[in-house]
């Protein structure tokens, strides 16, 4: 199995959906040790105006969101998304993988973010009230860890 750490992106072949299959990416926000992971699942559709779309954290409304812009490279191997490419932030889209569930799956790991980047990922989860509490504990230790390796 390639090594799943935090920052990953993971490209999870026939992901199962309520509405069937499909190829999805994901971003490791956590390692909880060696045979657990927190995924959150990105979307490429936008669900907001096209004026707010940049790089970063989003706020429309009442929704959050984290935007990596199309081409932008995000990874230390230089990896980018072809296309504009959001994590949703909310109480569903931190998803616990065990490494039983992720052999169900045909996956490859596309790259790892820079560290500011898993940064800024992390406080946009960390700093959002859509984040469980438990979820927020845990981001504290890696944000501590990331923060003073800047």
């Amino acid at each position: 199995m390639q090594k799943i750490v935090e920052g990953s992106i993971v490209h999870i072949e026939k992901y199962s959906l309520p509405h069937g299959c499909k190829n999805k990416f994901f971003i490791v926000l956590l390692e909880s040790d060696e045979d657990v992971w927190l995924f959150s699942m990105t979307t490429s559709q936008k669900y907001l105006s096209e004026s707010l779309i940049e790089h970063g954290k989003i706020v429309d409304r009442n929704f959050e969101y984290y935007c990596f812009k199309a081409k932008k490279q995000i990874c230390k191997n230089g990896y980018s998304f072809s296309k504009d490419t959001f994590l949703k932030i909310n109480r569903e889209n931190a998803i616990e993988f065990t490494k039983k569930k992720l052999e169900d799956y045909k996956f490859t790991i596309k790259g790892i973010l820079h560290d500011e980047e898993l940064l800024d990922v992390l406080y946009a989860f960390y700093s959002s009230d859509k984040t469980k509490k438990k979820v927020k504990i845990k981001l504290e230790q890696s944000l501590s860890r990331l923060s003073h390796n800047k």
